[in-house]
């Protein structure tokens, strides 16, 4: 895949937080790729609160949006594929010794290919006092978005 710089991922951004394109896009998304839905929407997310839930659809519609500006004919996600590499993330961020969410997540960053994607997520997940975003849940939203990146990294 191409990659997408942070020009492309701020124009997505922009475009998407306008409530009608967004709610467009997920209508979009769930027609053109059903098994990344399915993963968004899978038992896994049953923990995450409304907000988190809310978080993540609108982080991936970014992302779903970037891969299109720079891939016009993007690839369908299969499920399969996406609980695979979401398995591996997901050992890598328990393995990593690390005092707090960055510290954590900095091997992912090493060498990735999709650098400017990956620091979306880990800034959109920034804590802060207006974030209703918990701890449990921030690292596994990050492992999610790293997920789908890399999934559709994999697929091209």
């Amino acid at each position: 895949m191409k990659f997408i710089p942070e020009s492309v991922i701020d124009q997505s951004i922009e475009r998407l937080s306008v409530s009608d394109s967004l709610d467009a896009a997920i209508k979009e998304l769930a027609d053109a790729q059903p098994f990344l839905v399915a993963y968004l929407s899978s038992e896994t997310t049953a923990a995450f609160s409304n907000e988190e839930k809310d978080f993540l659809f609108f982080a991936t519609s970014v992302i779903v949006s970037a891969v299109e500006a720079v891939e016009p004919d993007p690839k369908v996600l299969g499920l399969e594929m996406l609980t695979e590499i979401e398995e591996q993330n997901f050992t890598i961020f328990t393995e990593t010794k690390g005092k707090n969410f960055r510290e954590k997540i900095t091997v992912f960053f090493e060498d990735y290919p999709q650098e400017d994607l990956l620091a979306f997520a880990e800034d959109a997940l920034e804590e802060d006092e207006d974030t209703l975003i918990t701890s449990e849940g921030r690292a596994y939203l990050f492992v999610m978005l790293k997920t789908i990146i890399d999934t559709f990294q994999k697929a091209f």
